[in-house]
């Protein structure tokens, strides 16, 4: 039986799956499982990377910066590259990309050489972002927070907005719902509910135990997550909606104007 972790250890969680799927994990699709990709995957895998950054800077250009060119810049939750590597070619100096998960980051540098990038370093990050110095005037995380505990979550988000410089500009991205078919995967954790209207509360609940290497989901409070841009100095963003497989999501860019 898979050893079990407690709801909070997440990190021990992407350690695993680093090892065994480190593509699929970053990128759930059939055609990227296994611990290694073939030529062709691999090229199919990182052109969704440069069509997403592609994207995302068309957004910032017609927003905020018509000239818009970072010259350091950070990918949180960089995983093997996927977004990094791209967004290294568009940074004029540091492209910093931090991951939890070493083989993930000995992936990402081993894709990082072969590209011919000199301006990428890689960093083992933990929820004090201690590993991470100075500022950045582009910041971005993509289908990770998702992946942490709210609780963790804002205060990470917090730690990054307070390392944007200002007129720097942020693109995160996060959960907020899910579709109605995953409640079965609810059931397990109390013995009984009750429900109140439209809440439904748990009662006797057990103990939230995972098996080690689990990829879980957790959603954000859309009005936390507000908050926390309006007092770091985010006066105006856009918005993007997500859907990925029925887990509804936003995508923020955003300026911070000091």
């Amino acid at each position: 039986m898979a050893e079990l972790d407690n709801e909070g250890d997440t990190d021990l969680d992407w350690k695993k799956i680093a090892e065994a799927e480190p593509f699929w994990g970053v990128l759930s699709l059939d055609q990227y499982k296994g611990p290694q990709l073939g030529d062709e995957q691999a090229a199919s895998f990182f052109r969704s990377g440069d069509l997403l950054v592609e994207s995302i800077v068309k957004d910032i250009r017609q927003t905020f910066d018509g000239n818009f060119t970072p010259t350091r810049s950070l990918d949180f939750g960089c995983g093997v590259g996927r977004l990094l590597l791209p967004i290294a070619r568009l940074t004029l100096g540091e492209a910093v990309g931090i991951d939890v998960a070493p083989n993930m980051l000995a992936i990402a540098d081993r894709y990082v050489k072969q590209s011919g990038l000199t301006n990428v370093t890689l960093v083992l990050g933990d929820d004090d972002l201690s590993q991470l110095t100075g500022n950045f005037d582009f910041i971005n995380s993509y289908i990770v927070l998702q992946h942490i505990p709210p609780a963790r979550g804002y205060a990470i988000v917090q730690k990054l907005l307070s390392m944007l410089r200002p007129k720097g500009i942020g693109s995160l991205q996060f959960t907020f719902a899910k579709d109605r078919k995953f409640f079965q995967h609810e059931a397990w954790t109390a013995r009984f509910y009750r429900r109140d209207g439209s809440t439904i509360h748990d009662l006797l609940p057990k103990p939230l135990r995972y098996p080690q290497g689990t990829i879980r989901m957790f959603d954000y409070d859309l009005n936390n997550f507000n908050a926390l841009l309006a007092t770091n100095g985010i006066r105006k963003s856009v918005t993007n909606m997500t859907n990925d497989d029925g887990h509804l999501g936003v995508h923020m860019i955003f300026r911070r104007e000091q």
